[in-house]
């Protein structure tokens, strides 16, 4: 688990795919990647282990939004190699280390963190983030430095600079690169553009 997180650090970018449709969901995910990022969360996607499983071998795909244990083992059955959660749930949790897949659930707070980290999580979402930002993760980091931070929720091109610098381990972004005119129009060669862009605009340290 720890050495996921470390890779993380090579190219700290998770797009978050989030869709009404499969379909649409698959095609966000493959010019994500055509665009040059390596992780993939399919987050609250209707029929998401199929796209899941669809994407298999082309980078690391991973489940977000993920609720419940059954929901969790159909993930994982999919090859979901990461799972994302809104907020902490023992069960998922368990699911998760069985299976050794890597799991980040979602918190805001101090005691949110802490509990989710003592709970047993891999890493965890600092979620929303635009709440709070980009200086609240130093001042989390100082109080525990041990724990690995994913703020998701409001990052974009002019901020994830600053939350990578600021501690966080990677950043979960989501409209930034996938803009709602794009997809409607399944633009997919503009989408790959736009995370070639994104992923060019972070320090040169963290590509």
């Amino acid at each position: 688990m720890i050495s996921w997180c470390e890779n993380l650090r090579s190219q700290p970018v998770i797009a978050v795919v989030r869709a009404r449709d499969p379909e649409t969901a698959y095609g966000m995910a493959r010019a994500a990647i055509a665009g040059g990022v390596q992780r993939v969360e399919i987050a609250g996607v209707p029929h998401g282990p199929t796209v899941i499983a669809a994407l298999q071998g082309l980078a690391e795909i991973g489940a977000g939004t993920v609720l419940s244990a059954a929901q969790t083992e159909a993930a994982i059955g999919a090859g979901a190699r990461f799972v994302f959660a809104p907020h902490w749930d023992g069960e998922v949790g368990a699911c998760c280390r069985r299976a050794e897949v890597p799991y980040i659930p979602g918190a805001l707070t101090p005691t949110e963190i802490w509990q989710a980290w003592q709970g047993g999580a891999t890493a965890v979402k600092v979620f929303p983030i635009q709440t709070v930002g980009a200086a609240y993760l130093s001042w989390i980091r100082a109080v525990y430095p041990q724990i690995p931070l994913i703020p998701t929720g409001g990052v974009t091109r002019r901020n994830a600079g600053e939350l990578l610098a600021q501690g966080a381990i990677a950043v979960g972004v989501s409209s930034d690169l996938f803009p709602t005119p794009l997809v409607q129009t399944q633009n997919w060669e503009a989408i790959a553009a736009q995370c070639r862009h994104f992923l060019e605009s972070l320090p040169a340290t963290t590509r």
